[in-house]
Parts: structure tokens; sequence; C-alpha cells
């Protein structure tokens, strides 16, 4: 045998080896075999799109998820390769995902689609499991992770350590999209949640009601992400106010010590059902939820954008116990104050802008209506919008996650462009959240572009043209809808 003969052999082998060690779910037998038999995989990969219908087909008799790992597991990875799981069943029974007394779990690249027709909870109901429960556990990373439509809390995570949320789409929550912690039965230590996109949760994106970090230098972090439109459908009732139903914030920080808020986009925050009328939707809640050791110690909110709100962007509810607060670099259009923050502060290069996201102008205006509409007049010479377009609040199953941004430069006001990139490349500021784009299958739905006129770095519109009417073509965004007849669009 030759030498590379010998190669070769040893390279089967290990491909061999390999898979040994990872159990492939093609169906639901296979996914009830993969987990019934978890010890000997590392690996569990998910190799095509699955859908379980029925109780006794999402909620297996042997397990509390469908999928699970408990304290006789662990150093395991799922990875979804991209595929979605589709529950239709059982979503008042059991989560998606449970992992209980487990340590060094990744779930990497999967999508769960809860059911857009399936009602979300109520308060009054007694079981509204989440979607991905996570309790006990030591180094947890959900990476790419979708939910679209959970009916509860989307993800839970409870008396654990070490983590992290990343490039993750929360979309759609039945109630909060991600929940830390309890300051009294479950703190959670050393938490990340980066990079992520959560957009309607019907309460708070994000809440931390105990998450904790003993190193000021490694903090609880939540770090680049984009929120928007949550908090849209208050659900909890606000005390001594009958029929109250309280605002709260997208971002809630309840229970927390040495907790870092940077870089994130917090936008579009309103409250449809909120009683007495008049109740905002802050940027960021701070607000314990009960005597010490709850509230919110060793809080830093910098470089973070705020915008298209009313009322004050942080805001403390009166009572919380708060200290040694940092607000910093933060840029808020739209509300009328940075923060209510009573307690001792520190302050510096905050910027308050007008708002100007719902002003015309001639290169892009929109108008908020439950949705989002964006137009051009193409050039000062006619009075005819290019096109209008109507997009999604939030996320859609199969389409792109990322919000169009509407971005422009401080020195020329005028100056917008949309951008389908976390950040406004190239850039000063983002001005505004757009909205979502639809996926191909969408009733109705229509490819839409960006397009540049005259080579110009500020002169860019939107168009349905596929050829942006002569002008240079830069990217096809996605699919939108043609805006309803009859509504105004300025």
């Amino acid at each position: 045998m030759s030498a590379g003969q010998i190669g070769l052999a040893d390279s089967d082998e290990r491909k061999a080896d390999e898979t040994a060690h990872q159990c492939h779910i093609l169906s639901l037998t296979d996914l009830d075999r993969c987990f019934s038999e978890l010890s000997p995989y590392d690996v569990i990969s998910i190799d095509a799109d699955l859908t379980c219908a029925s109780a006794l087909e999402c909620c297996p008799t042997s397990r509390r998820a469908l999928f699970e790992i408990n304290q006789n597991n662990k150093s395991k990875i799922i990875q979804g390769n991209g595929h979605v799981l589709h529950r239709l069943g059982g979503l008042d029974e059991c989560a998606a995902v449970r992992l209980a007394d487990v340590k060094d779990v990744q779930i990497r690249g999967l999508s769960f689609d809860e059911g857009e027709t399936i009602p979300p909870c109520t308060l009054a109901d007694t079981r509204c499991p989440s979607v991905v429960d996570v309790q006990f556990a030591e180094n947890v990373t959900l990476a790419n992770v979708k939910t679209y439509f959970g009916k509860g809390y989307a993800i839970r995570v409870w008396n654990s350590s070490d983590f992290t949320l990343e490039d993750s789409i929360i979309s759609d929550s039945g109630m909060i999209g991600v929940y830390i912690g309890n300051y009294k039965y479950g703190v959670s230590k050393n938490v990340v949640i980066r990079s992520n996109v959560i957009a309607r949760s019907r309460a708070n994106a994000i809440a931390i009601q105990g998450a904790v970090s003993r190193d000021p230098d490694h903090p609880v972090l939540i770090e680049g992400n984009i929120l928007t439109g949550n908090h849209w459908h208050g659900l909890w009732p606000v005390p001594g106010v009958q029929g109250g139903i309280t605002s709260g914030g997208q971002l809630l920080l309840a229970d927390g010590v040495n907790i870092r808020v940077t870089g994130n986009i917090i936008a579009d925050g309103r409250c449809e059902n909120c009683r007495p009328v008049g109740q905002t939707v802050a940027a960021i809640e701070i607000a314990d939820q009960g005597p010490p050791p709850a509230g919110v110690a060793g809080l830093v909110i910098d470089h973070n954008d705020f915008l298209d709100g009313e009322g004050a962007a942080v805001r403390q509810n009166p009572g919380t116990e708060v200290s040694d607060i940092t607000m910093s670099d933060n840029r808020v259009v739209g509300f009328r104050v940075l923060d209510t923050v009573v307690s001792p502060a520190i302050r510096a290069f905050n910027r308050i802008e007008a708002d100007g996201s719902h002003v015309p102008n001639e290169i892009v205006s929109y108008q908020r209506m439950g949705r989002y509409y964006i137009g051009r007049r193409p050039d000062k010479l006619r009075s005819d919008k290019e096109a209008v377009f109507y997009l999604s609040a939030a996320p859609r199953p199969g389409a792109s996650g990322i919000p169009l941004l509407q971005c422009g430069q401080s020195a020329y006001p005028n100056g917008r462009s949309a951008s389908a990139l976390m950040a406004c490349q190239g850039l000063e500021q983002v001005k505004a959240v757009l909205g979502y784009v639809f996926e191909r299958s969408y009733p109705s739905g229509r490819p839409f572009f960006k397009c540049r006129a005259n080579g110009s770095q500020l002169e860019y519109f939107l168009s349905w043209d596929s050829t942006c009417r002569g002008y240079e073509v830069i990217s096809q965004l996605g699919y939108a809808l043609p805006a309803v007849a009859g509504r105004s669009h300025n």
C-alpha cells in the first residue's frame, strides 16, 4: 500500500468514526430514536425539515420536550443545518427543546415555527411552555436559532451559567422573547445576548429578572441587538387601576448585577391596549420585582440608538432599587428625554435629536400605519412617488430576518438610503427601522429593488422595477406588498 493509500485509509476511518458519533434525523421516527438513545452521540444532525401535528407527535411520553437533553448527557451539539421544525400540536403541553442539568450544549442553525394561526397564551393559561427551556445548565450556546410565533416565552433561561444567545431571530412571541432568571427562584450568571433580532413580542423583547456577573470586566452583556416593535400589546395589570394594563419597556432590567447594554438599536415602541391611556413604551425599563435582594446595580448603558419612541428612552419605575448607573454615548431620536432615573447616575455624551422619522423628504418618506410605508419621488421635477411598499412588522419564516434600516449622514440630513445590513454600512447614522421583508411565497408579494440615481452616494431610491428605470441597480432587497389602496402615504 502506498503512502497516498495509507492517507486515504486514515481519512476514511476518521469519517467513519465521526459518523459513528452522529445521529442523523430525517423523520420524526429518527428524532425519537436519537433522543431516546442520546448517550453514544456527540452530534445530533437534523437533515430535513420536520413537522409534528399533534400532542402525541410533538410531546413524546418519555420526554418533557420534543428535544430533551438532561443530566445523563453533556457535550452535545444539535446541528440544525438550516432546517425548520414546524410544531402544530402540543404547544400547551411541552417545550420544543428542554435542556435540564446539562453542560456544554450547543444548538446551531435551527428554526422553530410554532404556527402563525395558533393563538398565543394568555395570563389565564395554567400551562404555556417555552420554545426553548434551559434550566440548571452550564455553558449553553444558541447560535443562528430562529423562533417564530412562540406562544409564551420563546427562550427561558433559569438557574444557569455561561449562557449565550447570538446571531438569532425571535419573532412574534406571545409573551416575552427572552426571559432570563428570577432573583428569588432561579438567578442566571454570565449571560451574553449578542447580535440578535427580536421583534414584535407582545410584551418585553428581553426580560432580565435575575442575571448577575461577579466580574464588572465581564458583565452580563446585551450587545449589538436590534429590538423593534416589542411590547405592542400589554399583558400585565397595573396595580390599583381597574382595567389597567402596563406598557413596560422593550428591554426590562428588573433584577441584576453588573449588566452592560451596548451597541443596540431599540426602535418603534408602542402599546395598542395599555391603560390608562398615555403610558409609553420605554426602550429600557428599570423595574425590580420584589424586595432586596431584588434591584439593579452596576448598570452601563452606552452607544445605543433609541429611535422613534415617546416619553423617556430609559425609564426607572418609582421605588426601584438602583445603584451605580452609567449612561454614555447614546443617541435618542423621537423620545422626549433620555431617562427618568432618579438614583445618582453618570451621564456623558448622550445626544437627543428631533424626531425626523415621520417627516417626508425627497429621498425616502414613510408613515406608520400598523406596518411601514416607504416611497420616494425620483427627482425634484416630479411630484409622484416612485412606489410605496408595505413591509412586515416582524421577521417572517423563509425571509430575511434583518430589518431594512433607513440610513443617513448627519452632514446631509435629507440623504437617506435603505440598508439590509445590521448596521448602516458606510453611513453614520440609523435614522429609522423601516420594517422586514416578506417571504417569496407570501400572497401578493413582489420583488423590490434598491436603486441609485446618477451615481450619487446620496440619491438612493426603492423601486418595483428590476431595471430601476434605467438607473443603477444596487440589489434586490426582498419581497414587499403593494400599499393598501386608499390610504395616505405622506
